[in-house]
């Protein structure tokens, strides 16, 4: 007999008394789904004996199970234990599973070839009534939307549009609206079915591609609107043809505090599901303390994002320390708060007086042009037109481009604050800006003509670092053989200083100049790619850091190489005898001439090892010229290279795959921000992980494919 809720509280009870049987050991008929081995009946123990309660429903064994490890004595009303009606359909069970829990059937169907989402699907044909010839593939269908919309970051419920729909019924796509898979089938079933595919595909692709060394970038963001916590993680190494390939690999939810532990134990789980944790890995993240200790739990070896170190070394050591900055940055700020809700009027303003501008710009020239024109029919000899210089190109596209709109600064990226500045002292905007300042009574915020020269001043400084910033965030090429270089134009431009600089911007470069040695240390890991790029082994920054450690580049490396590598990765060269017999007289004399080189170069080999010789051979041989015929292309040039050297070659594949920034994660989270929106907040983390895996990794699938 069933006890009901009447007879007690089943509320009240531990949970430590409360037992679930799963509903195939109940009955046979419940033994056809993987769901019925972990939903059941609920029972609890009184007085030594189960009996069942609640009858009409069933209960996840597993959400039991980990409310009971977490602490058993709590009463059944504070812990959540998913139930359904008895009547309920399976695919909701196992849909729970699935995506609470991880947990799905092992007997299903196989994982779609990869291959069917990017090769073209069997047209339908219609037969002489007009109807369907066959029956309409609703999962194929499915599948392709799915990988569509993920990719193109579209609602799911787009699928329900008439006009989309219409479209389908148009080109045959659809017979009739039943054909069509509902909003839930693709955001479920379909994306499940591709992002297993893919998932399944970059695994394999890993196994077989991927060397010993690997690196991963790793970050955190919190989203606007649940602000629930998230991490993700993208995986970079160099295939065996050297090609630097990246991989979005998860974006997870963290449910507890963001500790170092936690975050340690949120990355392993990702390299084990990909079977990538016994990989040497290069971890790059941010100088947040708790990814910093996460970092040191791991064991791995790791540096910090050099373009939050550029941030850094841009915001707290030079503006927040130079007065006058700070002073003009803060009053533009309260500008732009002001003037942001009010844009339409800056901006129709704005365009009033660029309109004014160029029709006097144009009245000008054709005053000018007219002018021209008498003198050329008074002069004898032949007209030729003033050449257009760069400048006066440049200057007349910028009256041609429409005024900025007013942007506002973000804390965490600087270049938002030279977006900022030029947007508030563009000449279109100026006028427009302190006509609204003195309307609200703002007037002691409107700009004088001095703090404008100090402003424009100080976006021609900060354009310096545009570039490098850029250069520095890329996915598709090496970046951390160029930190160096950056490193060493960072210092000229610090210390350099024209005639015309403003005293006030003298004063921000020496506050950067001190900070540069702690925002930009360098490591043995930057300095060994610096050299493995035949453009700047011989940088200023290079024999300084040799002289500093007393070692030569040739020993330098080779310790790289014996440090790094393991003895199977090391692919022994015999060391070249000039006297072999059978070698060609041009062969003899080059050998010979390298012979000579080596004995009296001032880079003498440690001893004659064959890594060292290859080192050797490596500096007296490279220039920068070489890397030409590649495009500046170094992992090609290293390519070309396995053979004649092939220590340089594996230590160039297990380091030039460490990226210098941290970008790659944070693009994750710039494209979660377009998923998550105040009609999406409720997006489950599950779906988003799959939505952002299957965006991020498209590209790369469909053309490794083909």
């Amino acid at each position: 007999m069933a006890v009901t809720s009447t007879t007690f509280d089943v509320y009240k009870t531990k949970i430590k008394d409360i037992y679930i049987t799963p509903m195939k050991n109940l009955s046979t008929k419940h033994t056809h789904s993987f769901c019925w081995t972990e939903f059941g009946q609920l029972a609890v123990e009184l007085n030594g004996k189960r009996r069942n309660v609640l009858g009409e429903q069933v209960f996840c064994a597993v959400c039991l199970r980990n409310a009971k490890t977490e602490d058993e004595d709590v009463l059944f009303s504070k812990v959540q234990v998913k139930a359904y009606s008895k009547s309920i359909a399976t695919s909701n069970l196992l849909r729970h599973l699935k995506d609470a829990h991880g947990l799905e059937d092992t007997q299903k169907s196989q994982i779609s070839n990869i291959t069917e989402f990017f090769s073209p699907r069997t047209p339908k044909t219609r037969d002489k009534y007009g109807g369907s010839s066959k029956k309409c593939d609703k999962k194929s269908l499915s599948q392709d939307l799915a990988l569509w919309f993920a990719r193109s970051l579209i609602p799911f419920d787009t699928v329900d549009n008439d006009a989309m729909i219409d479209f389908f019924k148009k080109y045959n796509i659809i017979v009739s609206e039943a054909d069509l898979p509902s909003r839930h089938n693709i955001a479920r079933e379909g994306l499940e079915d591709v992002y297993n595919s893919m998932l399944n595909y970059i695994n394999v692709f890993i196994s077989k591609q991927s060397s010993r060394f690997g690196a991963l970038t790793a970050d955190m963001w919190t989203d606007k609107y649940r602000r629930r916590n998230y991490i993700t993680c993208t995986y970079h190494f160099i295939s065996e043809d050297m090609t630097l390939i990246k991989f979005t690999l998860a974006t997870k939810e963290i449910i507890m505090k963001n500790t170092g532990e936690t975050i340690r134990d949120e990355i392993l789980e990702v390299l084990r599901s990909f079977k990538i944790e016994k990989k040497e890995i290069y971890l790059v993240t941010d100088a947040g303390s708790n990814m910093k200790r996460a970092a040191n739990l791991l064991g791995f070896d790791n540096h910090l994002c050099l373009g939050h170190a550029l941030h850094n070394l841009v915001n707290v050591n030079g503006i927040e320390n130079t007065r006058e900055i700070a002073k003009i940055l803060k009053k533009c700020k309260k500008i732009v708060k002001h003037v942001r809700y009010r844009a339409p009027r800056v901006e129709a303003a704005a365009s009033a007086v660029q309109q004014e501008l160029l029709s006097s710009i144009e009245e000008f020239q054709e005053f000018t042009e007219h002018l021209e024109d008498d003198d050329s029919n008074d002069s004898e000899s032949e007209s030729t037109e003033i050449p257009e210089t760069p400048e006066r190109a440049s200057s007349s596209r910028q009256h041609l481009l429409p005024p900025p709109t007013i942007k506002t600064s973000t804390s965490t990226r600087w270049h938002s604050i030279l977006m900022m500045l030029k947007s508030i002292s563009n000449y279109a905007n100026r006028q427009p800006i302190n006509i609204i300042l003195t309307e609200i009574g703002r007037s002691g915020l409107v700009l004088q003509d001095a703090e404008h020269e100090t402003i424009e001043a100080l976006i021609k400084f900060l354009e310096n670092f545009k570039k490098i910033v850029e250069v520095l965030s890329a996915e598709t090429r090496p970046t951390l053989n160029l930190v160096l270089v950056f490193r060493s134009e960072v210092k000229r431009l610090l210390e350099e200083a024209s005639d015309d600089e403003p005293l006030v911007i003298s004063r921000l470069k020496n506050n950067m100049l001190e900070g540069l040695e702690s925002r930009f240390p360098l490591t043995d890991v930057v300095v060994a790619a610096t050299l493995l790029d035949c453009r700047f082994h011989s940088i200023n920054e290079i024999n300084e850091y040799m002289q500093t450690k007393e070692v030569t580049k040739v020993s330098f490396l080779s310790s790289m190489i014996k440090h790094r590598l393991a003895t199977e990765d090391i692919q022994q060269i015999p060391v070249i005898d000039s006297s072999k017999a059978g070698q060609s007289s041009f062969d003899s004399t080059s050998n010979f001439l390298l012979d000579l080189a080596r004995r009296h170069s001032t880079t003498q080999r440690d001893s004659e090892s064959a890594i060292e010789n290859e080192c050797w051979k490596y500096f007296s041989t490279a220039c920068p010229e070489d890397l030409e015929p590649y495009g500046g292309d170094v992992l090609q040039y290293w390519k070309d290279r396995k053979t004649s050297m092939p220590s340089l070659y594996t230590l160039a594949r297990s380091i030039l795959n460490i990226p210098a920034t941290s970008t790659p994660s944070e693009r994750v989270f710039s494209t979660a921000g377009l998923v998550i929106t105040a009609k999406r907040s409720r997006l489950n983390p599950l779906r988003l992980n799959r939505i952002i895996f299957v965006h991020d990794n498209y590209r790369f699938c469909k053309e490794s494919i083909k």
